[in-house]
């Protein structure tokens, strides 16, 4: 019995023939019937490379700049945990609250640029501090708001190319700015009515990663009269 058959044309025809006088109707590895093996091949080039971004980055921090930023980056890391939970809220709200409805490789790549921003932010709000002669926090709150622009802007724009969606980026960034910016000032607040640096720690992640919870207005300049992508 010939068992053997070609990969990329059963991906393409959605149907698997064994020659035993049935035949198997299937999915392989979520690539929908009528798509090319090649989608499947590049769909599993992207998620390696997130995959191998969320370990080799921390494992860079702490070899080529010492643990200091290594735990740094593994603490910011913790965006891509509000990134899942916000991919629920939102999905739940919508009426999906299965919890397979999460995207792992959208949380993974947020955990990736985290752990980029996340140790950079203090520095440079000092240097900003130092620069133009202001406080601490006030550096601190320009810091956070530009890079959570900027981490905003970038996991829309991957997202948008990963699952092929037209999310309007420049949004994100706008909400990176205001709840990037919101979060070290409202934490500072609470750091001199309770004292806590925890709980103003707290606050200040909560609020940072607010937008995770936020959705995200289509780009209509990516989209023609008919309703397709241009």
């Amino acid at each position: 019995m010939n068992i053997a058959f070609n990969r990329a044309q059963d991906l393409a025809s959605g149907r698997a023939n064994y020659n035993t006088g049935a035949s198997s109707a299937f999915t392989v590895q979520g690539i929908a019937p009528g798509q090319s093996y090649a989608t499947y091949e590049q769909q599993n080039q992207k998620n390696f490379l997130v995959l191998a971004g969320t370990a080799a980055l921390p494992a860079g921090g702490y070899g080529l700049v010492g643990p200091a930023v290594g735990d740094a980056m593994l603490i910011s890391g913790g965006g891509g945990g509000f990134d899942a939970v916000g991919q629920y809220a939102q999905n739940c709200a919508q009426g999906n609250c299965k919890v397979s409805s999460i995207n792992p490789v959208q949380s993974l790549f947020a955990v990736n640029t985290a752990m980029v921003a996340g140790p950079i932010v203090g520095p440079v709000g000092s240097q900003i501090s130092s620069i133009f002669r202001m406080s601490n926090s006030a550096g601190a709150t320009m810091s956070s708001g530009f890079f959570g622009a900027g981490v905003g802007y970038v996991n829309t724009s991957f997202n948008n190319v990963y699952g092929e969606r037209n999310d309007n980026a420049w949004a994100s960034a706008g909400y990176g700015v205001v709840f990037g910016g919101a979060g070290p000032a409202i934490g500072a607040g609470m750091l001199r009515w309770d004292g806590s640096p925890l709980n103003a720690s707290y606050l200040n992640n909560i609020i940072s990663n607010f937008p995770s919870f936020l959705p995200v207005s289509s780009d209509l300049s990516g989209v023609d009269s008919k309703g397709g992508v241009k």
